[in-house]
């Protein structure tokens, strides 16, 4: 007997250990870095990195080379002679090309820089065979199609806030999983509470049940107390086994989302300090202007359509067009000679383009594509209304709710101790069945009041965080980079 004792305690201690533990800080962390949004969130960030380090290499330079080995052509073509008659001739010829180029753009007007080298044969074939080299080992030419408007300086104040865009869209999904994570944690834990509440409750009125039966023996309560009583029991095991079937459902969804596949037990104290935040909306407002995505998504906008405009603006008034060239060249029937005595060329042109009239179009256009401009800020600025419309909704009802939670405690313990005093009084026949049951539904409602006001304060704190992206525990702005 002494044995079997022994193996059967040894079983349930195996049993409580091997049951893993999980709290809302370690559900948070697991989402972090399991869940498919948190993996989403890295391949977007990752994305923007290579995006933005690609913008920063636009200005490395570019080597590259080219060739060609060779191109034949055998044709009849029109030549001019030396006394301005036109003839045709037979031409039969090899051609052959070989080139190294670096190219580097430089940023304070938007041109391009070219450092050439490169080497040509003729070959030509039939009643005369002729081999004629030239070479350039030398050549740096400059080109700026727009000299006016160097639309690079918006580019990079553009690519600035796209990268900082990216960091904060980075840092709001990741306090979305938090969230999320958090409201999916409450829903399996008050569910997990109430399956406690309501089988302590059952147990109590077995007991009470117990007690009645007694009393209805000797006739001191009548039939329809102990079948109100009976069905008191039966109601209390219906609504147990439906909460069953809601936590395997709330316990589920959180597993998949924390990817957690076991069936770990979810137990969490309240944070103190979060119960007793007080939350302004002054500075949950500063907070969401400084550190929400739609703001800086908005001045990245606007530069945009700024950029669209002056580069509108710029293709309609002066245009100002740069070639120039300067190489060290020579043609010679070896390749040697072609190398030796080297000749300077130079070449430089430089056009001009100016709109003198277009009776109006272009200044309509301007007109159209600053109305575009306008609207696309008033709509960021509804959105942004709204924005903090919600955010003074959830600041009070933060605040509310904390202020209802402490009473609900106080309230909790004092039905309580209402319904013990209650059922006692019930054993002494001093109490009837009715009192008794409205005793212990005043307790249950005001304990399903109390859990459900606390799932409302931290899923509607986390809310006030993601909206604001700032930790009010901590006093700092939420970064996850």
């Amino acid at each position: 007997m002494r044995k079997s004792i022994y193996w059967i305690l040894i079983f349930s201690l195996n049993v409580v250990f091997s049951q893993k533990s999980l709290d809302i800080e370690k559900a948070i962390d697991l989402a972090l870095i399991n869940s498919d949004l948190y993996k989403k969130a890295e391949k977007e960030m990752n994305y923007s990195e290579v995006n933005r380090i690609l913008f920063n290499k636009t200005f490395l330079p570019s080597i590259y080379t080219s060739s060609v080995f060779p191109s034949i052509s055998k044709s009849v073509t029109r030549v001019t002679t030396s006394d301005g008659t036109d003839i045709f001739v037979d031409q039969n010829q090899a051609y052959y090309d070989l080139r190294l180029n670096i190219e580097q753009k430089e940023p304070l007007f938007g041109g391009t820089f070219t450092v050439s080298s490169f080497f040509n044969r003729i070959d030509l074939f039939g009643d005369v065979n002729n081999k004629t080299y030239f070479s350039t080992p030398f050549s740096l030419s400059y080109t700026n199609t727009d000299f006016s408007f160097n639309d690079f300086r918006y580019e990079r104040i553009i690519n600035q806030l796209k990268s900082e865009e990216d960091n904060i869209n980075y840092n709001t999904q990741l306090e979305s999983i938090v969230y999320q994570t958090v409201k999916k944690y409450f829903e399996a834990y008050i569910i997990n509470k109430n399956i406690e509440e309501k089988q302590k409750g059952l147990k109590n009125i077995k007991e009470i049940y117990s007690i009645a039966k007694e009393r209805f023996k000797i006739g001191s309560i009548n039939k329809g107390d102990l079948l109100s009583l009976e069905l008191n029991i039966l109601d209390t095991e219906l609504s147990i086994d439906i909460l069953f079937s809601e936590e395997k459902n709330a316990q589920k969804a959180l597993g998949d989302f924390i990817k957690n596949g076991s069936d770990s037990v979810l137990y969490m104290k309240p944070k103190e300090d979060i119960l007793y935040l007080s939350i302004t909306y002054e500075s949950a407002l500063n907070s969401m202007i400084e550190n929400n995505p739609l703001m800086i998504e908005l001045k990245r906008k606007k530069a945009e359509k700024e950029l669209e405009i002056k580069k509108h603006k710029s293709k309609n008034k002066l245009s100002v067009h740069i070639n120039a060239s300067y190489g060290l060249s020579n043609t010679a029937s070896s390749f040697n000679e072609s190398t030796n005595n080297l000749q300077d060329q130079q070449s430089y042109s430089l056009s001009l383009r100016y709109l003198l009239f277009d009776f109006g179009k272009n200044k309509q256009q301007i007109k159209l594509m600053n109305i575009k401009k306008e609207l696309l800020e008033n709509d960021y600025l509804v959105e942004i209304e709204n924005l903090k419309q919600e955010l003074y909704s959830l600041v009070n009802q933060y605040n509310s709710n904390t202020k209802r939670l402490l009473l609900l405690k106080k309230k909790l313990d004092i039905a309580n101790e209402r319904y013990s005093f209650s059922r006692k009084r019930f054993s002494l026949g001093k109490v009837t069945i009715t009192d008794l049951n409205l005793a212990q539904k005043e307790y249950q409602q005001i304990d399903n009041d109390y859990l459900t006001t606390l799932k409302d304060v931290w899923v509607i704190y986390y809310m006030i965080r993601k909206l604001t992206m700032y930790d009010f525990q901590k006093k700092k702005k939420i970064t996850y980079l």
